[in-house]
């Protein structure tokens, strides 16, 4: 089964009457994490980088509580992940007013030592 979730939900803006004012573009993943295996007590970064107008923030999340956050504007940020112990879910959400998307990956542990970093 593939773990790979991608969704879009639009956001409400500042703009008249609670819509983005106009000329805005929703977020469009430019690069997006992938799955990954990993060997128990090794590190991993997972990459994510999206366009947009405005440019989207970006945030990690891991069972719904948020990791990290891009510094406002960037469009991209990494997670890195060091003493991987057990294989987890984490999303990537890029967001601005005009829209949100998430990619979600699975990092998986390998308990027989040939994973890839």
């Amino acid at each position: 089964m593939d773990s790979l979730i991608h969704s879009y939900v639009p956001i409400l803006g500042q703009g008249d009457g609670g819509n983005p004012a106009p000329g805005g573009v929703p977020p469009v993943f430019t690069y997006e994490p992938q799955n990954a295996v990993v060997e128990r007590g090794g590190s991993k970064f997972l990459l994510c980088s999206a366009d947009g107008d405005p440019v989207p923030d970006i945030r990690w999340l891991n069972k719904g509580n948020v990791l990290f956050e891009s510094l406002p504007g960037t469009g991209y940020s990494y997670l890195a992940i060091n003493d991987f112990q057990a294989t987890d879910s984490y999303t990537c959400q890029a967001y601005n007013p005009y829209g949100q998307i998430t990619r979600s990956v699975t990092v998986t542990l390998d308990e027989g030592g040939a994973g890839t970093m």
